[in-house]
């Protein structure tokens, strides 16, 4: 009898360790949620938050005081559209430690697992980018919401002066393609801005990779009810992230001064999914 008493005591104390204690050490799975934030038609200041879109993400999970990302790597996550972000393999965490969590999107499957300095935009792509640090893994799970930037612009035009069905416009200047930090967000461009929008499609956005710094743009209108006789001028902004900008193109046909030929009005419009595949960019 002592022997059955000893046995189911040894027994009870194999269960109660398999808890977590208060000091940690038990697993924790990670939960995300993501919104996006882009600047808002009204004024160049306010920002508008939505549930992210329906897109495909990759994220690094680091611990606090240890090297690289050797809690998840470049793992795979997909937004369903309505804020909820899902794992295709769950990623667990250590009950009391520290994390910080990068992610990106479009998800790029072929990246280095480790090592990962800067993740490529290529131009076109309205690529995404969150992080937040200080996470203290919990019981059961740990939910962490993540709110993630554009880090590009958009751009659209209008016509005013010309018809938009028989007049083509061209838009030159944009470079081939960009990398960011995966910690930091800081975007760099790389290559000759001479990427071309061939015949614009009017009322259409356009992503671009930028840096918040000046971008000369060269708009060509060549207007087919005239002989396909062509205007040029010349768009300088910084092009601020995450921001989306409508200029109207007018051409003045009756202008004497030449440098006034073709004038540029810009406004800030909200910002919308664009599929980077029907962008007729070279």
């Amino acid at each position: 009898m002592k022997k059955l008493l000893l046995f189911a005591g040894l027994l009870a104390f194999a269960g109660c360790s398999k808890e977590p204690t208060p000091g940690g050490g038990g697993l924790s799975e990670l939960k995300l949620a993501g919104k996006s934030v882009a600047v808002t038609a009204e004024n160049n200041t306010s920002k508008a938050t939505q549930a992210l879109q329906q897109v495909e993400l990759g994220v690094w999970v680091a611990e606090k005081d240890v090297e690289g990302y050797a809690t998840a790597e470049n793992r795979e996550f997909e937004s369903d559209g309505e804020g909820n972000i899902t794992a295709t393999v769950p990623v667990t965490l250590t009950v009391g430690k520290e994390y910080s969590v990068y992610a990106y999107a479009p998800y790029v499957a072929s990246l280095q697992a480790s090592g990962v300095g800067a993740i490529d935009i290529p131009h076109g792509t309205d690529a995404l980018w969150a992080k937040e640090e200080g996470i203290m893994a919990g019981t059961g799970q740990t939910s962490v919401d993540l709110e993630f930037k554009h880090l590009g612009s958009q751009i659209e035009f209008e016509l005013e002066g010309v018809s938009a069905a028989t007049t083509e416009v061209q838009v030159t200047g944009f470079y081939p393609k960009g990398t960011f930090d995966l910690k930091t967000g800081e975007v760099t461009v790389t290559g000759t801005a001479n990427q071309s929008i061939n015949d614009a499609v009017m009322g259409t956005k356009y992503n671009f990779v930028t840096t918040g710094l000046d971008m000369a743009l060269t708009v060509k209108v060549i207007d087919g009810a005239d002989g396909d006789k062509e205007y040029e001028g010349t768009i300088v902004s910084p092009f601020a992230q995450g921001t989306s900008y409508l200029y109207t193109i007018k051409v003045n046909k009756s202008g004497e001064d030449p440098e006034q030929t073709v004038t540029f009005t810009p406004q800030l419009t909200d910002w919308e999914e664009v599929d980077a595949g029907n962008i007729p960019i070279e």
